[in-house]
């Protein structure tokens, strides 16, 4: 319950991109799970950097669509980090992500 409202409608088109990206990385992970780690490193940077934004922030502003955009990005870095092919929605780095987290908290 709440899932569609959840993800919002726009994110909802995304969702077969994401999990065909997902079934592309499980199916590499054993042809090279140390390429799979060093990859996964630099998307847990941005991924604890998120995490830490969240703990700074109200409830209320948490849930603002600017500081939820931030979660769609990282989905939209794994799909770029791990499943290439598939293309991402829009340009999207580490960098990009921290910058658009500092946007929201530019304390350190």
């Amino acid at each position: 319950p709440g899932f569609v409202a959840a993800t919002g409608v726009d994110q909802l088109r995304h969702l077969g991109r994401y999990l065909t990206a997902l079934q592309i990385r499980l199916e590499r992970a054993d042809e090279s799970a140390t390429r799979d780690a060093r990859l996964q490193a630099d998307i847990d940077v941005v991924e604890e950097a998120y995490s830490d934004l969240l703990d700074s922030l109200t409830p209320t502003r948490a849930a603002a669509a600017d500081v939820r955009a931030i979660a769609w990005m990282i989905e939209e870095l794994r799909v770029g980090t791990f499943a290439q092919k598939l293309g991402t929605a829009y340009p999207v780095s580490a960098k990009r992500v921290l910058a658009a987290i500092r946007a929201v908290n530019p304390r350190p």
